[in-house]
Order: C-alpha cells, then structure tokens, then sequence
C-alpha cells in the first residue's frame, strides 16, 4: 500500500485502491489540501466539487496534483455559491426578470474577484483559473437556494474523485476551497465505492449531480456567464503561455513513466540517520544523489513531525539556484539568503515569524556559506531560531570545516546533515575532527566502486598523457624546490617563514598547471579524437577541458584554431548566463566548455563524454569531482574517457637529478593512483607511465591513493615528531 503523502522518493499510484486511506482526517494532524486532495488528484480524471466559498487561492494548495489532473485530460464540475450582499438580495426580489439580474451579479462577483486579485498581486493563481475555464477543464455553475431556503446560502462541503478505472472517492465535510480553509480546524470524512463505504459515497454522488443538473425545486443553478468567462481569461490571458509549458513538462514526466523513486541505499541511509537521531554523514560518490536522498530525507521528517524548518548551505551560487529549483519542485518555498543583505533580511525575518506563529507550515531557507557566516545572518538564526527544532544541511560539507565557515556549524540544530563525496579535509585534521565532530557518524556510504558496479555511474576509461617540462620550467622547478626543502627543514618557523613557504608551493605549482608543452598537446589529442570520431559516424560533442587560472584565453584559442565551437565557464560569467550555456553544451549546440573551477562542485553536465583535465591541485576532493562530472548517467553515453596530463619526467634523459624527477613524480601519482583504480583500462594505463616509475624506484607509488598517502605522511610526521623528542632522529 501506498501511504497518501507521496513524497519525493515514492511512487505516484495508478488506482485508487492502493491508496491507504484513512476514514477521517482532521486539519489538527493533517494537511488536508496537501496530503489528501492533492495526491488523489494525481490519479483523477473526473472532479466534482461542491462547496460554499471558492477561491482561486485554493489552486496553490493542490497546484501539482492539479497539473497531473491536466495532462491526464481531466475535467471538472465545480458547484459554488455565489457572493450575495443583501443589496444583491433586494434586487432580486423587485426585479422582473430574476434570471437576468442574478447573472449580472454573477458577473459583478468575478470582476470583483478578479480586481481584488490582482491588487493583492495573485496574478499566478488568477492565471492558472483563467487557463483551467478557456481550456475546458474546469466547468463553473453557481447554486442560489429559492423556495423554502430562499436567503440562505449554498453550503455544501463535497468533493467527488473518479479515476479512469471508474473508482471514486468522496471527500466530505467542513473545508471550504481556500488558502484560509486550509489552516482552520477543518474535518472530513471519507468514502470510496468500493469497501464498506460505498453506500455513502454512491449517495453522495447522486445527490451531486442532482443538484449539478438542477433537479432539486429549492436550489436554482446558474452557469458562468459568458461575460464573466471574458474578465477571467483576459486578466490572467498573458501568464498562461507559462502554465502551457507547465502542461507540457509535467506530460514528459507522466510519459517517462512513475516519479523518481528512491534507491535502496538511499533508503537504508535515510532509515539510517532516523536511527541515528536524524544526524549524520551522506557520504556519496559524486553523481549518485546526494540532494535527491537529503530532499527525501527532510520529506519524512516533515511527514512524521507534521511539518519541517530546514537551512540549506551551499558553497556558489549556481548550487543554491540548483537547490532552490529542486525543493521548489517538491512543493516548498526557499527563501534565497545571499548578495546584497537587503534582499534577504527582510524576508529571513518575516518567514521565521511566520513559521514560529504557525501561519505557514514548512520553513526553508538556502544560504551560501559565505553569507551564513556573517554576523547578521548568525544572529538572526541564533536568536530567532533557538526555540525551534530545525534542520541543517550542509551540501559540499568539507567547507564548513575551514576557519572562515566553521561558524555555520550552528549549536542550535537538533537534525543534521552533512552531504560529501570528501568530507575529510586535505591536511587539515582541525577542521575534519570538526566537522565529523559536528555531523556524526557517516549514515550513508556509497563508493564509486559500487555505483559504477551497480550501474548507477556510467564506467570510464582512464589515459594519462605523459607532460614534459622544458628545460627552462625544469630548471626553475629544480630552484624553487629547493628552497622549498629548505624552509621545510627550518624548525621552528616564523610567520615570515611560513608566508615564504606558501608562495614558493603556490609559485612551483602554478609553474606545473602551466607547463607550456600542455596546450601542444591538447591541440594534438584533440584533433586525433575528432578525426576518430567522424571516421565512426559520430560527431565530436560534450568535452570538457578543465585549464589552470590564467589560461582560459590561450586554450580557448587553441581549440577554436583546430576547429572546435567551445565556450568558457568561469568565475566572471554571470549566473543568468550559466544555464544556457549549460544548455548550449547538453544540446550540442557547442562542442565543448572551458573550466576553471566553477564545474568542480555541484554542477549536473550528465551529457559529458570526455574531460581533459590540464590542470590539477593535489587536493583530491577537487580531481573527484571533476570526475564525477563525466559520470553521470546519459541515454546517449554508454563510456566516458579522462584524459590526464601529467607532468613528470618522462624522457630519463632529460631530468638527471633523480630527486628533482621524483619529487614531480610524487605529485601526480596519487592522482593517477586514484583515476586508474576505478577504470576499465587500468593495466593499459599503468603501461603508458610504468617504465618511468620503475626507473626511479616509485613503482609502488603507483597504487597508492590520496587518502592513504594522507595517512601514511601522518604517521610518518608521527614518528618523527616522536624521534625529535626521543633524541632518535640522528
């Protein structure tokens, strides 16, 4: 059986009778509209409602079942009263024709309608009714009590759902169709045409359509005029080309078959930080779900605590709009915490008041790091939410261990989640013990070994491309390290000397990210695959080139000259711009994106059949998720290639200081090391540097990963820390 809150990570039901239905549901414990009305709507296709007041403010309650309702070709009765003054009364009774003044205040109670909605700025709702009444799908008639009820009003609270197997579902009692309605005490009842129930529901529905078609001698019907028809459509006429394109999105979805639904180690994850206090690590392969499984996650605790208040942070821009469009999809309403103060305050506060006086169900705030960690920010959490139990989630959750974000780390969340590929910090065991500190235990973990197994990831090919410095860069390079060797000696440091030593790594790095035989190559390289796809019939799409700062310019210019249409994706290129770039790139409209770092953290370019990576920091988080960007799944992509340049010294010749050739080495290697273990190819690839790291006594180095390498360098400054004090280091 399927539970009637559907979320994010179930299924919607193609019967009714699937649904495990209750027999009454109350406002006090259930959201009505939400968690009834608008999961039944999902599977219907003939709706009958009558009800006292109807506004079109209720569309928002039940705005997704609704859309399924539409793509499914869904028609609707609605049956409402219609807004009497007792002016309007009085002109009935003195006039002549009775018919012809009820339905010129019958178009006056619209126009009214919609001049107050568009005053109050509801213009999307007002759109989608206009939309629904031209397009056919909702039929309006008004109900004025006459004879012996003359001078009351129309009250009946019913709601009738039919599905195409011809099963309905009645929903009976006090809630009238409005935004209001939905946060009053409300109770109703239900009943189905099949059960035990299927008395009451059958006498439901005949007395519906007696009083649809006007059977009952004390209940006058009226339809919707076509004046008022008119007002509606044209008010809300120019927003409709978006609910169109609504209709057509939602039709994809239904056409692709039943909603995503969770994995099962997704599942036992989330089963797993329930367990664990609702706290904990989601330690995930990048391309595996991260975001997908915490929006489950924050679904079912909404489910089980009635509603939810949760802060997202996020490291750029471009993943908070992401985030922001998935949790819009799965019916809540961010609130956007980042750029100018003004923006964001303002609403912040008005928001977390709504939330605690209970006038809006679910609270939902996204904020970059860089925000949350500045002083108007922290204070408004610290002091408004103290009270409240809240959630944290904390995408990308290795920068909250920096120095700078570890103030984001908020005492005051009961719920946590930390979401990473890599949440250990590089040579930064500070901010890793304070982070797992903070999080807890690791809940969900899922390696890139097993996605790529359980066809979760799409399996790749690893080649590194051999590098050579020049002799002029190799020299420069022998120099710096040096100096590097000895600043490390040097103990104890100064600041001064630590300064030193940063800039001297930063200066031998930025000296190998730019080795000037990198773009030869890549030229090369690229023209050779070009040529080796056309010869199979194919076209020569979705690369991705990853360059070092300062690059961009040359290497766009490169490719251009050997025929390529490529873009860049940089810092500089503005937000709104991203997305048809991103486009551009998944449509093949251009054959490639230039890179920096802007696609190394939570961008989804699923379409990328090939990274050339020229460029790399030894932080391994950084070349994981670089290649976790080529992995994701794709209809047109059955294998993706990683093309590596790694500088070393691969004509012996050339380097004959053996120190200066295995310190290059030990910098690229663990890389290597980590690329090559998962791939298809991993003794073509070992084949392609072995004969070097043999040479040099490294061939070990060969397997070794960052991570391991990372504890290994720990125990060893152990030992050493241990001998210096032992008087054993001689």
């Amino acid at each position: 059986m399927y539970a009637l809150n559907q979320n994010i990570g179930e299924t919607i039901v193609k019967n009714f009778r699937e649904l495990s239905l209750k027999r009454t549901y109350t406002t006090l414990d259930t959201n009505i509209m939400r968690d009834v009305v608008d999961n039944i709507l999902k599977t219907t296709v003939e709706y009958s409602r009558g009800v006292g007041f109807f506004s079109s403010s209720w569309l928002k309650e039940v705005a997704e079942g609704l859309s399924y309702f539409i793509v499914r070709g869904g028609h609707a009765r609605i049956l409402t009263s219609v807004k009497l003054s007792e002016d309007d009364w009085n002109a009935i009774k003195k006039a002549t024709n009775i018919d012809t003044e009820i339905e010129a205040i019958i178009d006056k109670t619209v126009l009214e309608t919609t001049d107050a909605l568009q005053k109050a700025m509801e213009e999307n709702t007002l759109a989608t009714l206009s939309f629904l009444i031209k397009e056919g799908y909702i039929e309006f008639k008004f109900a004025i009590p006459c004879g012996n009820l003359a001078g009351g009003i129309f009250h009946s609270k019913t709601s009738i759902f039919t599905n195409k197997d011809g099963d309905s579902i009645v929903v009976a009692g006090s809630q009238n169709d409005s935004h209001q309605a939905s946060i009053n005490e409300e109770t109703v009842n239900i009943f189905t045409t099949w059960g035990e129930g299927s008395l009451y529901a059958n006498d439901h529905m005949k007395q519906f359509d007696d009083k649809w078609y006007g059977r009952h001698s004390n209940l006058k019907i009226y339809s919707l005029t076509e004046t008022a028809k008119r007002n509606i459509i044209e008010v809300g006429s120019r927003y409709t080309e978006n609910l169109i394109r609504l209709k057509k999105a939602i039709a994809e979805k239904i056409k692709s078959g039943e909603r995503r639904t969770l994995r099962k180690y997704q599942q036992e994850g989330i089963d797993a930080w329930f367990e664990n206090d609702c706290k904990g690590f989601f330690e995930m392969a990048t391309g595996t779900g991260k975001t997908f499984t915490a929006i489950s996650a924050v679904n079912r605790l909404r489910d089980e605590n009635k509603r939810v208040c949760f802060v997202v942070l996020v490291p750029y821009k471009h993943l908070a709009s992401q985030w922001i469009s998935d949790l819009k999809e799965n019916g809540y309403d961010p609130i956007p915490c980042y750029e100018n103060k003004h923006n964001w305050m303002g609403k912040l506060n008005a928001g977390i008041n709504q939330y605690k006086s209970c006038q809006i169900q679910d609270l939902c705030i996204v904020a970059l790091y860089a925000t949350a960690s500045n002083d108007e920010f922290q204070s408004i959490i610290q002091n408004s939410l103290k009270k409240v139990r809240w959630l944290l989630i904390a995408d990308e959750a290795h920068n909250a261990g920096s120095s700078n974000y570890k103030r984001t780390l908020f005492d005051s969340s009961l719920y946590r989640i930390g979401l990473s590929a890599t949440p250990i910090r590089w040579y930064d065991d500070e901010g890793s013990t304070l982070i797992q500190s903070y999080f807890g235990k690791t809940v969900i973990e899922f390696p890139l070994d097993r996605a790529i197994r359980e066809k979760y990831l799409t399996p790749y090919e690893y080649y590194p491309i051999p590098i050579e410095l020049t002799e002029e860069e190799l020299n420069e390079y022998s120099l710096l390290s040096d100096r590097i060797a000895r600043l490390f000696q040097k103990n104890p440091k100064s600041k001064e000397d630590e300064d030193k030593l940063q800039g001297l790594l930063l200066k031998r790095a930025d000296l190998v990210a730019k080795a000037q035989n990198k773009i030869p190559e890549l030229v090369k390289l690229v023209r050779q695959h070009k040529k080796e796809a056309e010869e199979r019939g194919e076209e020569y799409k979705h690369n991705l080139f990853y360059v070092a700062k300062g690059e961009c310019p040359a290497v766009l210019e490169a490719l251009s000259n050997a025929g390529l249409k490529v873009h860049e994706f940089v810092g500089t290129i503005p937000n709104k711009d991203r997305p048809a770039i991103l486009k551009s790139f998944a449509d093949g409209d251009i054959d490639g994106i230039v890179a920096i770092r802007c696609l190394d953290e939570g961008v989804d370019v699923p379409a990328t059949k090939r990274a050339y990576i020229m460029s790399s920091t030894t932080n391994p988080k950084e070349f994981i998720q670089r290649r976790g960007r080529i992995l994701r799944l794709h209809e047109n992509k059955n294998r993706a290639y990683i093309y590596d340049f790694i500088v070393g010294p691969w004509v012996i010749d050339n380097c004959p200081d053996t120190k200066i050739a295995v310190s290059l080495l030990n910098r690229e290697l663990p890389r290597f090391a980590e690329f090559n273990n998962c791939s298809e190819n991993r003794s073509g690839a070992r084949g392609i540097i072995t004969h070097v790291c043999e040479h040099y006594g490294i061939i070990d180095e060969l397997d070794i990963r960052p991570y391991e390498l990372y504890n290994r360098n720990k125990e060893l400054q152990a030992e050493t820390k241990i001998n210096r004090q032992t008087g054993d280091d001689e």
